[in-house]
């Protein structure tokens, strides 16, 4: 992109930056045994989003979404 004249060199330095950082930080959630927790942190965020607050809701959705992925990850490493 930078070759093609679309970013600059000092864009895509943060985009590389970010998505290193986002990999590494990605693979250590998943390393921690996080996964006995993940009812307790869905149950946490549904009832985060139905409160009135727009930030806790927002809280709620965010904390839906992990526990979602963590109850995935750990039933398919159940599966297997």
């Amino acid at each position: 992109m930078v070759r093609a004249g679309l970013m600059t060199s000092a864009q895509s330095v943060g985009i590389i930056m970010g998505a290193n950082i986002g990999t590494t930080f990605s693979a250590f959630i998943i390393s921690l045994p996080i996964g006995k927790y993940a009812y307790a942190i869905l149950f946490l965020g549904v009832i985060c989003l139905f409160l009135k607050n727009k930030k806790i809701v927002n809280i709620g959705g965010i904390l839906t979404g992990i526990g979602m992925l963590f109850l995935g990850l750990n039933v398919m490493g159940d599966g297997m």
